[in-house]
This record gives C-alpha cells, structure tokens and sequence, in this order.
C-alpha cells in the first residue's frame, strides 16, 4: 500500500516530547483561512499532481525513519491531515509499533469515533488542533462543522491517549478568550496535566487574501494564560 507523503523531516522538537522524526501526509479535510501550510490541503491520487509530493509504501517510510530512529524519541505523523490517507495511515502505525517505534498522530480531530478506535491501539498519544470550540465560527473557519472534532477529543480522554489540545489565537477574526475557557474546562475536568498550546496568529506562508488579521499581542497571550492557568489547566505552553 502506498501514500502520498508531502515530507519527512528527520527532526523536530516541536511535534511531540522530545526529539521527534515527523511525517506529513498530504491531504487535509479542512480548508482552514489561516492555514500556514496551505500546500498540503489537495487530496491527491498520484504523486504526479504536485511536485513538492512522494509516493511512497509503508516500507519506504519505515525505512527512512529507521536511519535516525537511534537519534529521536519517537515519530509524529502529521499532515495536511493524516487520517485522510487512512488506511495507509493505519498500517503505518501498526508497522511502526511493531518496529518498536513510539508512535503519536497530530489530527484536527475531524474522524469518525470508528476510525479512531482502529488507531488507538498502535497509536501512544495524540494531539488534536481545536479551531473554535463554537460550531457557527468553526464552520466559518473551515469550511467545516466540529462535532467530530469534539466526540474525537472525549474519545481521546476516555482513552488516556490526549497528550495536547493546540489553539492558535486569531485577533479580530474568532471570539479567542471563549475558545481559550472552553478548552481550559474541558482540560480541567478531565486531566489537568493535558498540554494546553496556546499559539499567537502569525502571517507567515499564510494565504492573506483569505483572512485580514495581525499577530495577538504579548500582553493577550499573557491574559490567556493566566485564564487558562485560573481554570486549573498546569500544564500550557505559549508560542
């Protein structure tokens, strides 16, 4: 089986504990406004629709992970959207699960409760980007409703699997210290040592003829976490 990979970076010590390999798979279900890697988006069938892609199997991936695997912590597999390449993505994990790999996918959530039941047993945690955690301004967002992406996150937690919620901070264009309580609740009330993102907007690779903002300033993200802190949240990250 193959996928469509849009790049596999040997490093990163942004996508998970420690010094992680990350695979992004191309293909998103969003078409979120501030998208910063708005390449990824096209769900494509062949590597020949776009240059910066490779088709590759479940072997080649392994293969190309397995040349710093002694060096990295574990493997993040990222997008686009990951599970839009689904069962690619699930034999993926099996393999690297059985390769001995610690293993954590980073999905916008927008996947059936079915199709994450087949993951979570290959799959040692997840961390799940939250748009807007209100329906009309998600969809306004994304072009899509967040109902998956909320059962995704309570699928998640039951689990013991939810090792990050991300919120990115978009002055003028969401209602940002809604969104911020909303999630500290639902950190606070499940786990409170969930990592809680917190991300300033920023207009960089960004597509500007679709959404007019500017970056928050350090005295909001500061607000915000203090909010998020009151709420009970221990464990927030602002960058």
């Amino acid at each position: 089986m193959d996928g469509i990979v849009a790049r596999i970076l040997p490093f990163s010590s942004v996508d998970g504990p420690g010094n992680r390999s990350v695979v992004f798979l191309q293909g998103c279900n969003f078409n979120c406004l501030f998208c910063h890697n708005p390449e990824t988006i096209p769900v494509l069938t062949s590597a020949e629709e776009m240059d910066h892609v490779t088709q590759m199997s479940v072997d080649e991936v392994v293969q190309e992970l397995d040349k710093v695997k002694v060096f990295t912590s574990g493997v993040t597999i990222s997008g686009g959207e990951c599970t839009v390449q689904y069962d690619f993505l699930l034999e993926l994990v099996k393999r690297l699960k059985e390769e001995g790999y610690n293993v954590f996918i980073d999905t916008n959530g927008n996947v059936s409760r079915e199709k994450l039941q087949g993951l979570l047993p290959f799959v040692d945690q997840f961390m799940v980007d939250m748009k807007s955690i209100h329906e009309e301004e998600h969809k306004a967002l994304t072009g899509v409703s967040n109902k998956l992406m909320v059962a995704c996150l309570q699928t998640l937690v039951e689990a013991g699997k939810l090792y990050e919620i991300r919120t990115v901070i978009i002055p003028d264009v969401l209602d940002n210290m809604r969104n911020v309580v909303g999630v500290a609740e639902f950190i606070a009330k499940h786990n409170p040592d969930i990592r809680y993102k917190i991300i300033k907007y920023r207009q960089h690779g960004v597509r500007k003829d679709l959404l007019e903002s500017h970056s928050p300033s350090d005295e909001m993200m500061k607000d915000l976490y203090e909010t998020a802190e009151r709420m009970g949240c221990r464990n927030i990250l602002i960058i």
